[in-house]
């Protein structure tokens, strides 16, 4: 069983955290709950891409920039979303 403390650092068997990079998640609404899990699968290895049925603020376009999060607003790209891993 993995053990994952606050941080996010794998403390025990890391088995999964193999499995799952490489992988591409599709991450629906730029909210606050959308964006930690951006991050946290971000640092976990997985391939993140963010979208927004709505436009994006401008102060969330520019922590998904800086931290090098791939995004969409204004509607969700249905092709990409059946080529997406997970979502």
């Amino acid at each position: 069983m993995d053990c994952i403390n606050y941080a996010g650092n794998t403390l025990a068997n890391n088995t999964k955290n193999k499995m799952i990079k490489n992988k591409e998640v599709t991450i629906l609404g730029t909210g606050i709950s959308g964006i930690g899990s951006a991050r946290l699968a971000q640092k976990l290895g997985i391939n993140v891409f963010m979208s927004d049925k709505n436009s994006i603020k401008k102060s969330i376009k520019k922590h998904l920039i800086k931290n090098k999060i791939a995004f969409e607003e204004n509607g969700h790209d249905l092709k990409r979303l059946l080529n997406t891993d997970e979502i």
